[in-house]
């Protein structure tokens, strides 16, 4: 079961269509859903949240996983988050991609295209995925990281220059700030809504 990636925690998930197989409209204003540093900026604007919000979300963590961090890492207010997730998509574009495969910056380009009802044409993200893995040499049969005798590919695969040692201290310092914030955020969440809900 080490090559098998479990996905748990769907506490936040919903159904999108109906039993007719019809789309759901969208809510009024909700309230915030998820983390910070990787919610989409719908959630930001506190709109109704779908398929293409969990797509920017995972191209955050993609981002983050490939470069060691997002920009927005050190921010602890919200709105300034939702600044940079803008920034991202402007001036600070090519800041925000650099050491990323340039296909990234056309996943992005997809995603931010889709309206909350559209059906994500996730054949285009794998074949940009599929050309990354091609280009940089990544063999889909490879060990994990997890594995025994496994050799980390991060550094050599998407990563076009190694992080520095005070790099990569800074980011299991950040690592380890955020799971404890994280975990407030997310208590706090359901305090809230708790509360709501009565």
């Amino acid at each position: 079961r080490h090559e098998t990636i479990f996905l748990y925690d769907f506490g936040l998930a919903k159904k999108y269509l109906d039993k007719n197989g019809k789309h759901y409209a969208p809510r009024g204003e909700v309230g915030w859903r998820g983390t910070t540093r990787y919610g989409s900026l719908r959630a930001h604007l506190r709109l109704d949240l779908g398929r293409r919000d969990d797509l920017e979300s995972w191209l955050y963590m993609l981002v983050e996983i490939t470069k060691g961090s997002l920009p927005w890492r050190r921010v602890k207010e919200r709105v300034g988050v939702q600044v940079g997730k803008q920034m991202a998509r402007k001036a600070g574009r090519a800041q925000f991609f650099h050491n990323c495969p340039r296909q990234y910056d056309t996943i992005l380009v997809l995603i931010d295209a889709l309206k909350f009802e559209d059906d994500p044409k996730y054949e285009d993200l794998y074949h940009n995925l599929e050309e990354i893995r091609k280009e940089n040499g990544i063999r889909m049969h490879s060990k994990f990281d997890w594995e025994a005798d496994a050799t980390s590919t991060r550094s050599t695969t998407l990563s076009m220059s190694p992080p520095s040692n005070a790099s990569q201290h800074a980011h299991k310092e950040d690592l380890l700030k955020r799971t404890d914030a994280d975990h407030a955020e997310a208590k706090d969440t359901v305090v809230h809504e708790t509360k709501a809900e009565r």
